[in-house]
């Protein structure tokens, strides 16, 4: 949806782009584009050519990839929710390196929707409640679309979204110990923008009332909320996958047993039409692999009982 991106991606000017547009129209007989002002619109008879072109063009895509596949150094560009990112994926990331030295994972990360049409996505890391459908389906406080346009998108299951609350040992055993849920109505409770309703799912999912608690703080991403539990400014309620080295070393704890929920799922995403090319079915096998081996924390119980 944009000349000037094309003509930067081929290394041409904008001016020759909009010459071969207006060439291509000419020759169908059709405008495929409407010029506003700030934008450009694909018209009805754009998008039904855009749709057989571009099957066509991965087919070329691919084709060249599975022949130069081990010969040279090819890029897989993963889009990738922040915190998973930081705290699941990057630790293991050597180890899929290590297995393919001729595939360089370029990460970035975002919380926006997937979109393998505009932008340079191999392969892309979501969470949510489940897949397009009425089948699996589950109530979920998960507010992050996965993307807009599953029409060429296929979804892989990767690790559940198991919500558990955590806090500091020191808060959880001290002036005001926390033993049970009714205790959380004297802290902070810490959550996370993309899951504002968690707090409130947990508590419906446990079957216990409306919590008030003294006060709340909501941060930008999960693994600011880790860290102000870490540091014992409230209590947080987080994916278990995310905090999986606070848990082992005991800077964190979980104060009540068996009181985590299901929220959803973290998915691995990727076009269909490139599914079965070298880079991405290798990087899918191995994530698919590390996701299977990653095993649930056992966390500590409370030191103390309540009198």
């Amino acid at each position: 949806m944009s000349f000037s991106n094309a003509a930067t991606e081929l290394n041409v000017t904008q001016g020759a782009i909009s010459r071969q547009i207006k060439t291509l129209e000419d020759y169908l007989g059709v405008i495929l584009f409407r010029r506003l002002p700030r934008a450009l619109e694909l018209t009805d008879d754009g998008q039904q050519y855009l749709t057989h072109v571009h099957h066509a063009f991965e087919q070329l895509y691919r084709a060249t990839e599975a022949i130069l596949d081990g010969r040279r150094t090819v890029t897989l560009n993963a889009n990738v929710l922040p915190t998973f990112a930081m705290r699941w994926l990057i630790p293991r990331l050597p180890h899929f390196t290590a297995a393919h030295p001729s595939i360089e994972v370029r990460m970035v990360t975002s919380i926006k929707p997937a979109d393998f049409r505009l932008e340079d996505n191999d392969i892309a890391i979501r969470v949510g409640p489940g897949l397009p459908g009425p089948e699996g389906r589950v109530p979920s406080p998960i507010d992050i679309v996965m993307t807009n346009d599953w029409s060429d998108v296929r979804a892989v299951p990767l690790l559940p979204d198991e919500l558990i609350v955590v806090c500091a040992p020191a808060l959880r055993d001290g002036n005001l110990p926390i033993f049970e849920p009714a205790d959380l109505k004297h802290h902070t409770l810490l959550s996370t923008a993309s899951r504002e309703k968690a707090w409130t799912y947990w508590a419906r999912m446990m079957g216990i009332g409306e919590i008030e608690p003294k006060a709340s703080a909501a941060y930008g991403h999960f693994f600011m909320t880790v860290q102000a539990a870490v540091e014992g400014k409230g209590v947080a309620i987080v994916p278990r996958i995310l905090v999986e080295s606070e848990l082992e070393s005991g800077m964190l704890v979980t104060p009540f047993e068996n009181a985590s929920v299901a929220a959803g799922s973290y998915y691995l995403l990727c076009r269909e039409s490139q599914w079965q090319t070298p880079k991405v079915s290798k990087f899918r096998e191995w994530i698919v692999g590390e996701a299977a081996r990653t095993q649930p924390v056992t966390t500590e119980k409370p030191a103390k009982t309540k009198a």
